[in-house]
This record gives structure tokens, C-alpha cells and sequence, in this order.
């Protein structure tokens, strides 16, 4: 039986590859994101994961961006999502978790990118199914 810590861990380890970490300023963080980062970070938790032989699970994967810093009215606004930089790198991420199969899971996006806001800040979520064939299930 795998734990929700080795589910995130297992989609961390599939983002943490240069096609994803070479476009972001920040890192791949698993379960929250530093309280003072000002990068672009990628953030991945879990919701949920069961018990059965065919494990299933829902992690979301976050996509963090700094805010636009915009100039309106001869005053600075920066309260605005960057929602093309998230699209971005949105678009990197997406081949990687649709339809995904490796050894001991495979995983496939539930909820496309919704943007959500953060107190001040906003960030992507996306949704993605987790599934874990488990070989040694004792619950019979």
C-alpha cells in the first residue's frame, strides 16, 4: 500500500524534469511552498488516497507565478494574475501527467488549470488522477 506521501512524491519526481524546471524561476516543492517565495514554483499535495488494491488518489499540482506588476492611472497594480505565464507552464506540465503510465502508477488530469487566489497572490490548479496497483493488497 503506498501512502499519500509517496503518491505526491511519486508526481513530484515526474515534474522534476528539465522540460518543467528549466521554465520556472523557483522549484518543485511537495505539500506547500516556502511563505516568502517570490519564484515561480510548482507546489503538489494530495487530497485523498483509498485503500483498495487498485489504489486511487487525487493530487493537485499548483502552479505558482508572481503577479502582474502593472501601471494604471500613474499608480503601480500588481494584484493581477499573470494567467499567460501560467498557461505556459501549464502547457509543460500537461504531457506529462495526461495518460501517464510508468511501473507502479499512472496518473491522468481530472480538472484542467483553474486559477485561484492566494490572499494577494494567485496560482494554477490542476487536478490529477492517481492510480496504484498494489500487488501485496492484504485487505481480502
Amino acid at each position: 500500500m503506498k501512502s499519500g506521501l509517496e503518491m505526491v512524491a511519486d508526481v513530484a519526481r515526474l515534474l522534476n524534469v528539465p522540460e518543467v524546471t528549466s521554465i520556472i524561476s523557483g522549484s518543485i516543492w511537495q505539500h506547500q511552498r516556502p511563505a516568502n517565495s517570490r519564484n515561480e514554483d510548482v507546489v503538489i499535495n494530495s487530497l485523498a488516497l483509498t485503500n483498495q488494491q487498485l489504489q486511487q488518489g487525487v493530487v493537485n499540482v499548483n502552479i505558482h507565478v508572481p503577479n502582474l506588476k502593472l501601471n494604471i492611472d500613474g499608480g503601480t497594480d500588481n494584484s493581477m494574475p499573470d494567467l499567460a505565464r501560467m498557461h505556459e507552464v501549464e502547457k509543460a506540465i500537461y504531457p506529462i501527467l495526461e495518460a501517464c503510465w510508468t511501473d507502479t502508477f499512472h496518473t491522468d488530469i481530472d480538472q484542467p488549470g483553474q486559477p485561484y487566489q492566494d490572499g494577494a497572490n494567485w496560482y494554477l490548479n490542476i487536478r490529477v488522477n492517481y492510480y496504484s496497483l498494489q500487488e501485496n493488497y492484504q485487505n481480502l
